[in-house]
């Protein structure tokens, strides 16, 4: 590309007319590479806009299951909190009546966790934990990575409702 050096040099303005047409093509070349590029971009956009959202694995999944239980376990409410933690659990609470929601006294309360979203696997917390320690301050003692779970069996409410029960 470099055509200057492979041919004799008769002034600088001839230099300069050459610089000028190589830089120039170069440019012209450039501008299709990044017309193209804007393009895509474009593209791209339009298809991250069209995307489906993804589905809310409490609001989709949970709660319709939440709303069985409710009268499985003949109690009148639920309540689900979002724990923020690493595992993207959720505490779901059952209540008596109006004033124990009012005043969060729970009968019943499990701890589930999303392990396989896309095999409808759901986990939740035993009440128990393992021998495993975490040093005080890392992401698995604040976490509490400690704690057992165990598959929840949502094919089969009966054994949910008896899960819920014994905790």
């Amino acid at each position: 590309m470099n055509e200057i050096s492979t041919k004799e040099i008769n002034s600088i303005e001839e230099v300069k007319n050459i610089f000028k047409d190589a830089y120039n093509k170069v440019e012209e070349k450039r501008a299709v590479f990044l017309d193209e590029i804007r393009q895509l971009e474009a593209r791209a956009e339009a298809l991250r806009l069209n995307m489906p959202k993804s589905l809310n694995w409490i609001t989709e999944y949970i709660e319709p299951v939440a709303l069985l239980l409710v009268s499985e376990l003949k109690v009148k409410h639920f309540k689900i909190v979002e724990t923020n933690d690493i595992q993207k659990s959720i505490e779901l609470s059952f209540f008596n009546s109006d004033e124990d929601l009012q005043l969060e006294r729970e009968r019943y309360k499990i701890t589930l966790i999303p392990e396989d979203l896309e095999n409808v696997l759901v986990h939740y917390k035993t009440g128990t934990t393992t021998d495993k320690s975490y040093k005080e301050g890392t992401i698995g003692a604040l976490n509490n990575m400690r704690d057992k779970t165990a598959p929840l069996p949502l094919d089969d409410i009966k054994e949910v409702v008896s899960i819920i029960r014994d905790l």
